[in-house]
């Protein structure tokens, strides 16, 4: 049998690792993605689903071309002409927003998945329906899809607006929230359905480092914030997440929370997570201010002996000048609403770069109830979120639900509510649970294990090659197979290495149900356009909260010091 020798990178995103492989050309198809740029927005979503992927250069054999290449927007002549060369000759393209420069296409059709348009920003092209489209045409001997949007315009965007979501599509209920602008989610949904499709075509399987600790489904994270409020509600919820401390995550907003170190110390001392939620309740615009705020933040924690590893930012409030300070005081992850929802864990870009620190997305709906005159813990509540976290599990999407801890009306005014979510997320299968910190660890190991995978369809099994560093975990992940017929298994690195897995051999999993566009808790549509009183009214509400914590960081320091 005629083989074929590499040695390049093997990558997934921010890792990477390097392992010679002797290659059998003449029955192994490579299962990993060709990149023609290195765009840290790709590298940043690809990372998040676990993707393996190698760059697109004219070091690819016609014995081993690469079966599904992605080309990025800026990619440069050269490169462009060698994946349109690569697609003539069999393997398959996504491009974005324009077609591959090869021979004429031949059979261009349009392909609907069901998104709306305003989910990404508003696309370039005004006649999109009610969906997002995509071009799928023949290129030569290969087949080329056409994006409709650039990820470096979308996958970046910090732009926050008021965003519908949906609470019970019969009654037709829905509430709003200030979020982040571009549901990112449903942007990594629609390139993952390309992706799948383009794969499946080709009689080949989709894998990817499964998301999440072993075989579990999803992971229960409960986050509360502490803002501001009596003594009696925070005391309350302690006592009724306490069964439950090692899934529990407080971040506490220290410049309102000074009176309450000693119930602090106490969520610290029961196992819960305490992390920071700023000082001043408020992230600036501007990286020397941030930096105060966090020091701040940090000395008032430490004295109650903690060492905060995330930050949850205020609100819809962030700024990209707020990564270098997190850095610099250790952080590992963060959280906002204003740059992402509902979404997995991923790496940031900010300006063209990757950053180091984790974003770990929450669902906004906690019990922001009580403004739209919803009972947060009545009937209609209670129906929320015990259909959200079922949709959520069978979609395979984290449970990370969050709420204020001392605020009146809020979680800690409602223990009963409190224990009815960690006993309703806790009692599915196959849930995996500990802090935000601890889900921030091990994806910190998974983005290091680097998978190489390869599939022979002539016996159908899956061989995977790793680097050192890879073969050496103890807690690697497992591998996500998705195969043409649409069953899905979960399989460990080690059994695809050396001789490979007979996939099929391995018992199917519970079929992932992605939810619909109108399911509970997803984002339908954007806000109405203000009027120009009302947006002149939000900037001078803006304003005035941003100049009160200007002075709380600058012309308050003796209080703050006198007490930390």
């Amino acid at each position: 049998m005629e083989a074929a020798a590499f040695s390049f990178p093997l990558s997934s995103g921010l890792g990477s690792d390097v392992c010679e492989m002797t290659i059998p050309s003449a029955r192994l198809r490579p299962l990993t993605v060709g990149l023609a740029s290195a765009n840290p927005c790709w590298l940043s979503l690809m990372e998040s689903e676990g993707l393996a992927w190698q760059p697109v250069s004219d070091a690819h054999g016609p014995d081993a071309p690469p079966e599904l290449i992605i080309m990025p927007w800026e990619t440069d002549t050269a490169t462009r002409r060698l994946c349109s060369r690569l697609a003539a000759q069999g393997s398959t393209l996504i491009s974005e927003l324009r077609q591959p420069q090869t021979q004429p296409v031949s059979q261009t059709q349009s392909l609907h998945f069901p998104y709306h348009r305003e989910d990404f920003s508003g696309l370039p092209r005004a006649d999109l329906p009610e969906a997002v489209r995509v071009e799928h045409a023949r290129c030569g001997q290969g087949t080329c899809y056409v994006l409709p949007f650039r990820l470096d315009r979308l996958w970046p965007s910090a732009r926050v607006g008021k965003k519908v979501v949906v609470v019970d599509a019969e009654q037709d209920t829905r509430v709003w929230h200030r979020q982040a602008w571009v549901v990112k989610k449903n942007v990594r949904r629609v390139v993952m359905d390309v992706l799948r499709q383009a794969m499946f075509s080709r009689h080949l399987p989709v894998v990817h480092k499964w998301y999440w600790p072993g075989k579990n489904r999803s992971v229960f994270c409960l986050r509360a914030d502490l803002d501001s409020g009596p003594h009696e509600n925070l005391a309350r919820y302690l006592d009724a997440v306490h069964p439950w401390a090692r899934s529990a995550s407080v971040f506490v907003c220290v410049g309102r929370c000074l009176d309450k170190a000693d119930l602090i110390r106490k969520a610290a001392q029961a196992g819960l997570e305490v992390g920071s939620h700023t000082y001043s309740h408020m992230v600036f615009p501007d990286g020397l201010t941030n930096r105060r705020d966090a020091t701040r933040a940090g000395r008032f924690l430490q004295a109650q002996g903690v060492e905060p590893a995330g930050l949850v930012a205020p609100a819809h409030f962030w700024h990209a000048s707020m990564y270098a300070p997190l850095v610099a005081h250790g952080f590992r992850y963060a959280s906002c609403f204003g740059l992402d929802h509902d979404n997995l864990p991923y790496y940031p870009v900010v300006k063209g770069r990757l950053q180091t620190i984790l974003e770990i997305p929450s669902h906004c709906l906690g019990d922001f109830f009580p403004k739209f005159r919803i009972p947060l813990d009545g009937e209609a509540g209670r129906r929320f979120f015990d259909r959200l976290i079922a949709k959520k599990h069978a979609a395979a999407e984290p449970l990370h639900l969050y709420g204020h801890a001392d605020m009146d009306g809020r979680l800690g005014a409602a223990p009963a509510l409190v224990r009815f979510l960690c006993e309703r997320a806790l009692a599915l299968p196959d849930v995996w649970t500990g802090h935000l910190a601890d889900l921030a660890s091990w994806w910190e190991r998974r983005q290091k294990a680097v998978v190489h995978p390869w599939f022979d369809p002539a016996r159908k099994r899956l061989v995977c090659e790793t680097g050192a560093t890879s073969a050496a975990m103890r807690d690697a992940p497992m591998l996500s197979v998705h195969l043409p017929d649409g069953s899905w298994r979960l399989v460990s690195i080690g059994a695809c290495r050396p001789d490979g897995l007979d996939v099929y051999s391995v018992p199917a999993r519970a079929p992932l149900q992605p939810p619909g566009a109108t399911a509970v808790g997803e984002v339908t549509r954007s806000e109405e356009h203000p009027s120009l009183k009302d947006r002149v009214r939000a900037r001078r509400v803006a304003f005035k909260r941003l100049a009160k914590a200007y002075v709380n960081i600058y012309l308050r320091q003796s209080e703050a010091g006198s007490t930390a």
